[in-house]
């Protein structure tokens, strides 16, 4: 039997409720459908990673325990969720999202969004200062009101490089 222990701690008491998305796998569907499918895949489009800030997320440890082997570290970080993050036109500076608002010229539609827009990474001092995540020895700390002002953050635990 395993389990995973994951340390949070905060300043407020206790990490915010938050929620994980899920997406419900989609039935398999028929050969012909699956032909369809895979010569579309050149017109499929992903939300485009940004250049200008590189991605620092701080490592957190976990530990997967047995009872037969006890417990041992394995490698993990947090992520900040993409709600907080800038996004922006890929080519440029301008903001995709402001106000509460997408960009019209960007955004007509999420197909349009996804391939103009970019969402870009953190830095570890954004991760402290702007949305109040530090990592510590036994975890990270979570400042429910970070110094710059923000109030809460969501975050997803990765293994450490690019899973989540």
């Amino acid at each position: 039997q395993e389990h995973y222990l994951a340390h949070l701690s905060s300043k407020t008491g206790g990490p915010e409720k938050g929620s994980i998305v899920r997406h419900p796998c989609e039935p398999a569907m028929a050969l012909q459908s699956v032909l369809v499918a895979l010569s579309a895949l050149g017109l499929a489009i992903a939300q485009q990673a940004g250049m200008v800030v590189e991605e620092a997320s701080p490592s957190m440890p976990l530990e997967n325990c047995t009872l037969a082997e006890g417990c041992m570290l394995q490698p993990a970080a947090v992520v900040l969720d993409a709600n907080w993050r800038w996004v922006h036109e890929k080519t440029g500076y301008e903001n995709c999202f402001t106000g509460g608002r997408w960009n019209p010229r960007f955004c007509p539609d999420g197909e349009t969004c996804a391939a103009t827009c970019a969402v870009e990474g953190v830095t570890a001092e954004g991760y402290r200062k702007v949305y109040g995540v530090r990592a510590i020895e036994t975890g990270v700390e979570l400042e429910f009101v970070a110094q710059s002002g923000n109030v809460g953050s969501r975050l997803y635990l990765t293994d450490g490089e690019d899973s989540y």
